[in-house]
C-alpha cells in the first residue's frame, strides 16, 4: 500500500510490496552499449524504507491515517537482484513475483547509474544518491586523490591511506539510518569488498558500521553453483527470520540469474531456470514471514542492480589488440583501463585526454575496437558519475 508523506514523497504503509526495475537510455563510453540509469532507483529504495522504516509518518493511503501512523512498518526484506531484466520477471518465469506485486507498487520507468556496476548500483540504492556524492564509480577504478587503484571486486585493493573499504564511501547508508535511530541490520553479499555496505565513518547520523550482521561468502572461491550459492543466503535470511532476534532490516544480493546470462545468454533457458528459482526462493521466504507473523509488519523490496547484459567479448581488455596497449603504442600510457560493457581508461598525463579522444575517434579505430562513443571527464557530469579525483577519465 503506498501513501502520501507530508513532504510530498512516497512511503509505504505495513505490510507492502515495492517492485524496481531499471529501465534507461543508451548511453557510451569508449567501447560497448551501457544503459545509463539516473539516480531514480537509488531514491526509490532509500526513500521508501527511510521514510517507511525511520520514521511513522504516514498521512494517507489505503491504510486509515491513524492506523498507518500507529503501526509503522517494523520490518524490511530487501532482494536486489544482480542484474535483473524486467521482460524476463514475466508470469512465466517468476509467477510469484507477478502475483505479488499486485498488491504492491511497482516502479517501471526506475533508472539506476551510469555507468552501471554492481557496486555503483548498490551502493546507489543504500544511500539515495549517485556516484557523485556516494564515491563509487565502479568496482574497480583509479584515485587521483590517492594517485592509487582501488579495487572492490574479487579482492579488495585500498589505498594505503585507506584502511578499511567502508571508508572509500563518502555517503551514509540507510544501514547507518537505520542503527542511528536504535534498528538492527543484516545483508549478505557476494564479496568481502561489500563490507562497504556499512558506510563511512565519517557519517554524521552514525559513524560506527551500518551492518550488525554482514555476511560475504565469497562467491569467487565457492565451489557450488550459483544458485547453490543463492540458496545458502536464502537460507541463512530466513533462518534471521525465524530467530526471536530478528533483525529490522535485512536482505540479501542474489546472483544466479546473471550468470547464467553471461554463460548463456540473456534469453536462454538457463536464465529462465535461475529466475524461476529466485522467484521460488523469495515465496518461501515471504511465506515465513507469515508464519512468524510478521508479513504484515514488514516491507519487500525486490529490485535490479544494473540490468546490464552480458556482451561477446571480441576486443581484449588489455595487451596485445586492446585499447590499453594501443594507447601506449602510440605515446598515450594508461594509469588503469577498466573493461566491462565500458571501457574507462584513466591516463597517466590527463593533458594527453584530447590526443587519445583524437586517436581513438577515427572511422577505421572505432570499428577496430567496437568503440560506439567517447565521453571525456568533462562530459560525464551529464550522467552523474564524477565525484572529483575518483572519474577522472582522461
Amino acid at each position: 500500500m503506498v501513501a502520501e508523506t507530508w513532504g510530498g514523497g512516497r512511503c509505504l504503509a505495513p505490510s507492502s510490496v515495492v517492485l524496481v526495475f531499471s529501465y534507461g537510455k543508451d548511453f557510451c563510453m569508449l567501447r560497448t552499449r551501457l544503459s545509463l540509469r539516473r539516480w531514480g532507483l537509488s531514491g526509490i529504495l532509500f526513500g521508501l524504507l527511510a521514510a517507511s522504516l525511520l520514521g511513522s509518518f504516514v498521512v494517507r493511503g489505503h491504510l486509515p491515517s491513524a492506523h498507518a501512523q500507529a503501526n509503522p512498518a517494523k520490518y524490511a526484506f530487501v532482494v536486489l537482484l544482480d542484474g535483473g531484466h524486467p521482460e524476463l520477471y514475466n508470469a512465466t518465469n517468476a509467477p510469484f513475483l507477478t502475483g505479488l506485486k499486485a498488491s504492491g507498487a511497482s516502479y517501471t520507468n526506475a533508472q539506476a547509474q551510469a555507468p552501471a556496476d554492481s557496486v555503483t548500483s548498490i551502493m546507489g540504492a543504500f544511500t539515495g544518491t549517485d556516484a557523485t556524492h556516494h564515491g563509487f564509480p565502479y568496482e574497480v577504478f583509479w584515485d587521483r586523490q590517492y594517485n592509487h587503484l582501488i579495487e572492490l571486486d574479487k579482492k579488495t585493493v585500498l589505498p594505503p591511506q585507506i584502511t578499511e573499504a567502508r571508508n572509500v564511501g563518502r555517503a551514509c547508508t540507510l544501514f547507518q539510518a537505520a542503527k542511528a535511530v536504535g534498528l538492527s541490520t543484516a545483508f549478505i553479499s557476494k564479496y568481502p569488498a561489500y563490507s562497504i555496505l556499512n558506510g563511512p565513518n565519517t557519517c554524521p547520523i552514525y559513524r560506527g558500521p551500518g551492518l550488525d550482521n554482514l555476511q560475504t561468502p565469497n562467491f569467487a572461491t565457492f565451489s557450488g553453483t550459483t544458485q547453490d550459492y543463492d540458496l545458502a543466503n536464502f537460507n541463512s535470511v530466513r533462518a534471521q527470520i525465524a530467530s526471536p532476534t530478528r533483525p529490522n532490516l535485512f536482505g540479501l544480493y542474489a546472483l544466479a540469474p546473471n550468470y547464467a546470462m553471461k554463460s548463456y545468454g540473456i534469453n536462454s533457458p538457463e536464465v529462465a531456470s535461475a529466475i524461476q528459482f529466485e522467484d521460488s526462493q523469495i515465496a518461501l521466504t515471504v511465506a515465513l514471514l507469515k508464519s512468524v507473523g510478521i508479513y504484515n509488519k514488514t516491507e519487500i523490496v525486490i529490485t535490479n542492480d544494473h540490468g546490464n547484459t552480458a556482451l561477446t567479448q571480441a576486443i581484449p581488455d588489455h595487451g596485445p589488440g586492446s585499447i590499453d596497449q594501443y594507447l601506449y603504442d602510440n605515446g598515450i600510457p594508461t594509469a588503469q583501463t577498466t573493461t566491462d560493457r565500458v571501457a574507462l581508461v584513466w591516463l597517466q598525463d590527463p593533458s594527453q585526454a584530447q590526443a587519445a579522444i583524437n586517436l581513438l575517434s577515427t572511422p577505421e579505430n572505432m570499428a577496430q575496437f567496437g568503440i560506439q562513443a567517447i565521453t571525456p571527464a568533462s562530459g560525464l557530469g551529464d550522467y552523474l558519475v564524477t565525484p572529483q579525483n575518483r572519474t577522472k577519465i582522461s
